[in-house]
């Protein structure tokens, strides 16, 4: 569900290295939608969705942002040849500091830093990220 009664159909993308165990990062996936799939509601852009812990063993990861899924081809956001449309969603995983840069700089601000400052996105066990204010 969409606000003003709308629906759409969602897809969750989350990319990460070959090193890491595909089986954590389905097993997160499976539960990220049974999260929103029970919550009832579609997750927004600058949405963050807090695990607490790492998102899979030895992650520094511990949260996933939502955004458009740009990274990829530009045919690669939404299918739209179902009613409602299926819409694509690029799950960022990010550390405790990236979501307190969220909650007080806003997701506007966090993906301008995301541009400029190109982190490792998909390093599910990178250091944190300390952006530039």
């Amino acid at each position: 569900a969409l606000p003003r009664e709308r629906k759409i159909r969602q897809e969750l993308v989350l990319s990460a290295h070959a090193s890491t165990p595909a089986e954590e990062v389905a097993s997160f996936l499976l539960s990220c939608a049974e999260y929103l799939n029970d919550r009832g509601n579609a997750i927004l852009r600058g949405e963050v969705i807090d695990r607490s812990l790492p998102l899979v063993r030895g992650a520094t990861v511990n949260a996933v942002y939502a955004t458009n899924s740009t990274p990829f081809e530009s045919g690669f956001s939404e299918f739209s040849n179902v009613t409602p449309p299926v819409i694509f969603v690029l799950l960022v995983p990010i550390t405790g500091n990236e979501k307190s840069l969220i909650g007080s700089e806003g997701w506007n601000w966090f993906e301008d830093m995301l541009e400029a400052q190109d982190p490792d996105i998909w390093d599910f066990a990178r250091s944190e990220q300390v952006f530039k204010r």
